[in-house]
């Protein structure tokens, strides 16, 4: 008998010990789990802040765009107005000018428009634009990887 009383009462004590261990280390995972929620809130602090940063750069870049867009069409249009404007002038040279070599000549495939031909200032113009359209591309990707290295 006195074998099993002493056994009842170690089984006791030893639920005794483990319910003070459990309560140790559950005040110690209530303070880690403070800990790492300010820790959390903190990071997500950091995460929302460059997320509003990226989106106004975006948002920036995206009007830089728009603004480079609207110059490479005004200067197009202004080209195609300067082209259009010199077809009815009979050349890019003097009346007379005899060094216009093909200038006014109907034979050579060149209309009255100055010193190009039609098709060669489309050609042109066509290159130009596709050759803007690449260079915008390129400052809009640089200025991108740019505020996204900040």
């Amino acid at each position: 008998m006195l074998v099993v009383g002493y056994n009842i009462w170690a089984s006791h004590q030893r639920g005794v010990g483990a319910a003070g261990e459990r309560v140790k280390w559950e005040a110690a995972i209530a303070e880690q789990k403070i800990d790492s929620a300010a820790v959390l809130a903190g990071e997500t602090e950091k995460v929302i802040n460059k997320d509003k940063a990226l989106q106004e750069a975006k948002n920036k870049q995206e009007a830089n765009d728009a603004k480079n867009r609207k110059i490479v069409s005004s200067i197009t249009a202004e080209l195609s107005r300067l082209r259009d404007s010199r077809r009815g002038q009979g050349g890019g040279f003097a009346a007379g000018n005899v060094a216009s070599g093909s200038g006014d000549c109907p034979d050579n495939g060149s209309q009255a428009s100055g010193i190009l031909s039609a098709k060669t200032f489309d050609a042109l113009r066509r290159l130009a634009l596709e050759a803007d359209e690449v260079n915008l591309a390129y400052i809009s990707c640089r200025t991108d990887s740019e505020t996204i290295r900040r």
